[in-house]
């Protein structure tokens, strides 16, 4: 008859015999009991396992090192993985506000011209380009022309051929040599208002990014720099730079940003990238390999300066004015009832020269070891 008994009642599930029926049914304490053991079985088993867990570190304490370690890393490599995909979203979802502004009718979405160097980073530009500030400027609402450069100087040349109207903005996707090139492009080009009225923007994806740091602080991180270098260009924040240019034996003029440096640092620098075989002391033996190759490392030249004073200092306006094209004549009986206003005339393009005509130049042979000319960036 026991075998034919199905008792529905969840609370009569848990016991065994007639004795624990029995207890069950007459024994009020029966619950109090059963927790206890449970709670005590518990204990025991969770004890067990750290003795057991103790003792297998202790006998294979190596193996648990490693593991431990691994654990470790993997833990800090997912968890700051996490953290940038937060960032991430964060500044897309900021940039997403600046898409759903409404323009009217007849306006044009911005436009700009990412000149991006595959190069850069190793090889990994595209890829960070991709998944950091392309998003961002997409979200914008901004029509986005990427032209990956092939070659060197081609920056430079597409320059020289591009007008103000064809793009908003330019942006350089790269290292510190893209951008010299796009800077080199802008002061070479003979329309003035291009230089006054295009902006030139930056998304760091060299190696080292000097004067990107300049513009967005040392301290961050490349995913966070890669973040507010795209933001800024959708804010459309700019700032004024001073332009240092460098003029060759052929009479070619090359500008710079930060600064020109040269010597035994900045030879050992550029060469570095050579010894990777020697991993983390492949900086250190870069410079020990440079000062063993040339004993004792001194540099020599003969440089020429002009010392700043009020009188050279004081800048002297020069202005462009771009010729305007005769209205087309239209010869439509419309144009005697309504006549179209004439078109504005471009704004009066100025930049400041220093005038040069008094300044002395002072010459002096410099022996040094590392000899460098920074801006006031």
């Amino acid at each position: 008859q026991r075998n034919q008994c199905n008792i529905q009642s969840s609370k009569f599930n848990d016991f065994r015999s007639f004795g624990d029926l029995y207890s069950l049914l007459f024994d009020p304490d029966y619950y109090y009991n059963k927790t206890i053991k449970d709670i005590v079985m518990r204990y025991n088993r969770s004890m067990a396992f750290i003795v057991k867990t103790v003792k297998t570190v202790r006998n294979n304490w190596k193996k648990s090192l490693a593991a431990g370690v691994a654990v470790y890393f993997v833990g800090r490599f997912a968890a700051r993985k996490y953290n940038e995909d937060l960032l991430r979203r964060e500044f897309c979802k900021e940039a997403k506000k600046y898409g759903k502004v409404k323009i009217g009718v007849t306006d044009k979405p911005r436009r700009i011209i990412v000149f991006l160097n595959p190069a850069s980073a190793s090889g990994g530009a595209v890829k960070s380009f991709n998944k950091n500030a392309a998003p961002i400027l997409h979200l914008a609402g901004i029509e986005v022309n990427v032209v990956k450069t092939e070659f060197e100087g081609q920056v430079k040349k597409f320059l020289t051929a591009l007008e103000k109207h064809e793009t908003n903005a330019v942006v350089v996707a790269g290292g510190d040599g893209t951008l010299l090139e796009a800077v080199t492009g802008f002061m070479r080009k003979d329309d003035m208002s291009f230089r006054q009225s295009v902006p030139l923007g930056v998304i760091p994806l060299g190696a080292m990014n000097r004067f990107a740091r300049l513009l967005f602080g040392t301290d961050k991180d490349e995913v966070r720099m890669l973040l507010e270098s795209a933001m800024a260009i959708v804010k459309g924040e700019t700032k004024k730079v001073d332009v240092l240019g460098i003029q060759g034996e052929d009479g070619r003029t090359s500008f710079s940003l930060s600064g020109l440096q040269t010597g035994v640092y900045r030879d050992a620098e550029a060469r570095k990238s050579k010894y990777w075989y020697f991993g983390p002391l492949k900086h250190r033996w870069t410079h020990v390999r440079t000062v063993m190759k040339e004993w004792p490392p001194v540099f020599k030249a003969k440089i020429s300066y002009v010392l700043a004073t009020d009188e050279n200092t004081k800048p002297v306006y020069t202005s462009q004015i771009k010729k305007q094209s005769p209205a087309p004549q239209s010869k439509s009986w419309f144009s005697f009832l309504y006549k179209m206003k004439p078109a504005a005339p471009d704004p009066r393009y100025s930049e400041e020269e220093m005038d040069d005509s008094l300044d002395e130049e002072i010459t002096e042979e410099v022996d040094t070891i590392e000899f460098c000319v920074n801006s006031s960036n």
